[in-house]
């Protein structure tokens, strides 16, 4: 019996045999498809070979003929420039050459049957009449005959309109077409050459039929093909003897495997039958609950896959852990033990629940099948509420106790478990009853969106979309005197754009921020490397307190020392005054390799002079919502003020944000600002 039930390695032998088989087999045909491949390549690049000597042949001939002709033009234009003539005489030496030249032609043959024809081009655009024969030594019945482009060959090719086409375009043209051979009825494959000569409009051609190049190349790759089947013959009888050797090589192997699992075989059968005798025993705990006997969470977890239910319920002890340490973990048990009882004889009278778990700990879980209405369930929870509270834990022979339970529930099968996870929580959080889960309460929308934008973020720094907009500053004039760089992302069609307002907090929780300042820095120096405008970055406290990204921007002014010259740094105010001592010091440090300071924002948050006094920036940017309001608002005008009379004393340049339409333009003016920013300037774009 034992050996029988090791038959199967006697077909585990194919399995070797057959990957030896299929390797052979692959790799034959591989080689042989390598072979192929390289003699189809060899023949053709034969067989272009031969082509371009024909081509050569051609091309010799109407060069050969155009330097007659312009030979003889050159004697002509020597007679017509000596002045013995008059025009009729030249007229009448021009037709004597000419004839001269077509009689030659006409008697004149090249080796192998070679001749030159010429056509006398009369319309460059076609037509039926586009030229006439004017020389063929082959045919002279053609001589005088007017040529029409669209005659076709013997595959319908209109070859005359495609060398005239060329010849339009370069002066020459070689073309393919079929022709029936002279003397013959076959049609062959023929290449002809085109020459236009442009002072009277002559084209020398001749052609050169190709049966010769194919019977050739058609030779080449039948000796090719013979030497690549004798290749495969000889491989063949390799693969057939490797085969061999890995049959004999099988056959011993199994031999030895099959010995190894009989010696075995005896261990492993005793070992299944003990494992067998505790699979049953586990087999009987493995679902359920130890202590109070219900289905535990393992089989609530498949069940909730499986199982048809309309809402699920988890039952929580309130205070359970207090329970615990006043009576022990001993009476604590007793308590699941008690409720679980309560719950199986609530489950009795009420025929909707399916079944009843033990979550953990001091929780529950009842599966319910009912698609009643919210009054229905909210009857049903408050009547298992009443029969939990209003019961007496017997506890020990004098100890008795009552206990309060807290409920979550959710409605639907997918996300079940979670759903009803939050709705407990929330219950407990607003101490009641029981809580039913809906969106509203499910703080897990605000996670799922900034991973969203977490997601959008990374792949913009991957596929290069974070980009710097530009956006103009003015002087009193409306001349642009320099730009502001501020951070977009690109969206996947490129036409629309995110703003920072949606992603830049949640870049600074997720500890992108740093790489977006350095892709700021990097683009707005490029952008501004050949232009002779200023530029200005924002900086938050946050690059400013960052060791890694203080390093980087050093070592990006070092390299670009004459673009540094034109670089403004603007910090927010409101963040300046948070680490003053760190800002004060990165300022000092940049100032001493040519950049310029402003404060960004200035009038939003709680500076004091003295702030203002040892940072002494170069700018002073008034805050955009007392710009907005200066039209209406008396309080932001005299704000406004103020900061200018304090900037001017301190010999500090002013720029205005928000600058958004010419009314308050003309204001700011009066006022004496010196820059200004804003829609009415011009709105932030890529430049």
């Amino acid at each position: 019996m034992t050996k029988k039930r090791f038959d199967f390695l006697n077909h585990i032998i194919f399995i070797p045999l057959i990957s030896t088989l299929f390797f052979l087999l692959f790799s034959v045909s591989i080689y042989t498809y390598l072979n192929t491949k390289d003699g189809d390549k060899l023949v053709c690049e034969i067989e272009k070979r031969l082509i371009l000597d024909k081509k050569s042949i051609i091309k010799y001939r109407v060069n050969f003929v155009e330097n007659f002709i312009k030979n003889k033009q050159r004697e002509l234009e020597k007679k017509t420039k000596s002045g013995v003539y008059n025009k009729s005489d030249i007229k009448k030496l021009n037709d004597e050459v000419k004839k001269s030249i077509i009689e030659t032609i006409n008697n004149f043959s090249f080796a192998n049957h070679g001749y030159v024809f010429v056509y006398k081009i009369l319309n460059f655009q076609g037509g039926d009449r586009f030229a006439i024969m004017i020389a063929n030594p082959n045919r002279l019945d053609l001589v005088g005959k007017y040529i029409s482009d669209s005659f076709k060959d013997a595959k319908g090719f209109m070859f005359r309109k495609e060398f005239l086409k060329q010849i339009r375009k370069k002066g020459y043209a070689f073309v393919k077409y079929y022709y029936k051979k002279p003397n013959s009825n076959k049609i062959s494959p023929k290449i002809s050459y085109f020459k236009l000569d442009k002072r009277w409009n002559w084209v020398i051609a001749s052609g050169i039929y190709l049966d010769d190049v194919y019977i050739s190349s058609a030779s080449i790759k039948k000796q090719i093909f013979s030497n690549i089947k004798k290749n495969d013959i000889i491989l063949f009888y390799i693969a057939i003897a490797i085969l061999f050797l890995s049959i004999i090589s099988s056959f011993i192997v199994l031999k030895v495997i099959k010995r190894e699992f009989l010696k075995y075989d005896k261990y492993i059968q005793k070992q299944k039958r003990a494992l067998s005798l505790s699979n049953r025993t586990l087999k009987q705990q493995l679902y359920r609950d130890h202590l109070t006997g219900l289905k535990d969470r393992k089989i609530l977890l498949q069940n909730l896959k499986k199982k048809r239910f309309d809402a699920l319920v988890i039952i929580d002890i309130d205070e359970f852990k207090i329970i615990n340490e006043l009576y022990g973990s001993r009476l604590g048990n007793e308590v699941l033990i008690q409720l679980a009882n309560i719950l199986l004889k609530f489950s009795k009278q009420n025929n909707c629940l399916s079944t009843i778990y033990r979550l953990g700990s001091d929780e529950f879980v009842l599966l319910i099948r009912s698609k009643r209405d919210f009054n229905f369930f909210q009857n049903m929870m408050t009547n298992l509420y009443k029969q939990v509270v209003s019961n007496n834990f017997q506890l020990a022979k004098n100890v008795k106790l009552n206990i309060e339970i807290t409920m979550g529930i959710s409605f639907g099968k997918k996300d079940a478990l979670p759903k009803a996870d939050i709705a407990l929580n929330y219950a407990k959080k607003n101490r009641k009853m029981f809580a039913i889960y809906s969106q509203s309460i499910d703080n897990r929308i605000d996670t799922d969106k900034n991973i969203k934008i977490k997601k959008e973020l990374l792949k913009a720094v991957k596929e290069d979309r974070v980009v710097p907009f530009f956006q103009p500053i003015c002087d009193k004039h409306g001349d642009i005197i320099k730009y502001e760089a501020l951070i977009r992302i690109l969206l996947d069609d490129e036409e629309n754009v995110l703003t920072p307002g949606y992603f830049l907090e949640i870049a600074k929780k997720l500890k992108l921020y740093p790489a977006l300042s350095k892709i700021m820095l990097i683009k707005s120096f490029e952008q501004f490397k050949n232009s002779d405008k200023m530029f200005s970055v924002n900086l938050s406290l946050s690059d400013i307190i960052n060791i890694e990204t203080v390093q980087f921007i050093k070592n990006l002014i070092e390299d670009n020392p004459k673009t540094a010259k034109r670089l403004i740094f603007e910090i927010l105010e409101s963040e300046g005054i948070e680490d003053f001592d760190v800002v004060k010091n990165f300022i000092k440090k940049v100032r001493k390799m040519g950049v310029k300071i402003a404060i960004d924002d200035f009038g939003s948050g709680y500076s004091s002079f003295k702030y203002i006094l040892e940072i002494k920036p170069d700018y002073i940017k008034i805050d955009g919502s007392l710009i907005r309001e200066i039209t209406c608002d008396k309080n932001s005008f005299i704000m406004v003020k103020s900061i200018i009379n304090m900037a001017k004393d301190l010999d500090v340049v002013t720029v205005a944000e928000f600058v958004s339409s010419k009314e308050i333009f003309e204001i700011l003016k009066k006022l004496d600002i010196d820059e200004y920013q804003g829609y009415y300037i011009g709105k932030p774009e890529k430049i």
